[in-house]
């Protein structure tokens, strides 16, 4: 069991210096053990990120018993964001695995067990808004993964934490404390993952959507948690109108004005701004520097056929 545990530290600090992709002699050298005493107790590349990742969660338990249950929220989410801007890469590891899935079950397991806690502390103390369950926080988690492959190396602390902090403002949360993350301890390998998400492929806007100018829109899918679509979508200077999709957003660059007819409300969009948008809202879109945003909702793209 020592020599597991020297070798989930040594994945941790390796993963974090190079990347999910790191040599796992790497692991074994920075461990003091043989390449045998590595694949005896983690098989593959996916059991080892397991394992770190069951480590991060055996931390948070113990966060969680020393967190006031005013804090406890809040405290969760910013530490498990941070624990992604250091770690970036390593869910994709286990996703692509064969069997990816089922390792994944007892963290999300336990990770679902303590936000659920931390719910229900927040609720019995008028710090949740009560619509918000653990399936929203989940969902702000897989959008965060998408936040940092799209951010450089040096942008993604700044822009997860902004990110995270209105979040946690608009679900009702606690006034924020701010999120820090050192810039010197984000592995590169991030500005890997903004460089693998940077195609985005553009269509033709319906012309009777165009109110103004000749704006653009461009799409990239990444990918879908639990069945639901997300992925990055851009629009340069105009205004267009839509009929949305149910949909939560964050804006990651540009600036404008969105603005939604019933109930009637105009909000303002800048980078880090989250939004969440309901199945059928008629909605104007004003442009004023081009837009780039992560969308976790339905169908986007050019109307079908």
């Amino acid at each position: 069991m020592r020599n597991r545990a020297r070798l989930v530290d040594a994945a941790t600090e390796v993963f974090h210096e190079v990347g999910a992709a790191a040599p796992l002699d790497l692991v074994a050298v920075r461990a003091g053990v043989g390449r045998g005493t590595l694949y005896r107790h983690f098989p593959d590349r996916a059991a080892l990120v397991v394992a770190v990742y069951a480590r991060q969660v055996d931390l948070l338990d113990e966060l969680a018993a020393r967190t006031p249950p005013t804090d406890l929220l809040p405290t969760l989410i910013r530490t498990i964001a941070r624990n992604q801007v250091e770690l970036p890469g390593l869910h994709t590891v286990v996703r692509g695995a064969q069997d990816g899935t089922r390792l994944l079950d007892d963290v999300e397991r336990r990770t679902r067990t303590l936000l659920t806690a931390a719910v229900a502390a927040a609720r019995d103390h008028h710090r949740l808004a009560p619509d918000v369950g653990v399936d929203d926080l989940l969902l702000l988690i897989a959008m965060v993964e998408g936040v940092i492959a799209t951010a450089s190396a040096d942008q993604a602390p700044e822009r997860v934490a902004r990110a995270v902090e209105l979040t946690l403002r608009g679900l009702g949360c606690a006034p924020p404390r701010p999120m820090t993350v050192d810039p010197d301890q984000v592995s590169p390998q991030a500005a890997a993952l903004a460089q693998a998400t940077a195609a985005l492929v553009a269509y033709d806007l319906p012309a009777e959507t165009v109110l103004d100018g000749s704006p653009r829109a461009s799409l990239l899918e990444l990918g879908t948690v639990d069945g639901t679509p997300f992925g990055l979508w851009a629009l340069t200077e105009g205004t267009v109108t839509d009929v949305e999709q149910d949909e939560v957003f964050v804006v990651l660059a540009g600036r404008g004005t969105l603005t939604v007819e019933d109930p009637a409300a105009t909000v303002a969009l800048e980078p880090g701004m989250v939004c969440r948008l309901q199945a059928g809202a008629r909605t104007n879109w004003n442009v004023s520097e081009p837009i780039r945003k992560l969308y976790m909702s339905g169908r986007y793209g050019p109307p079908e056929d």
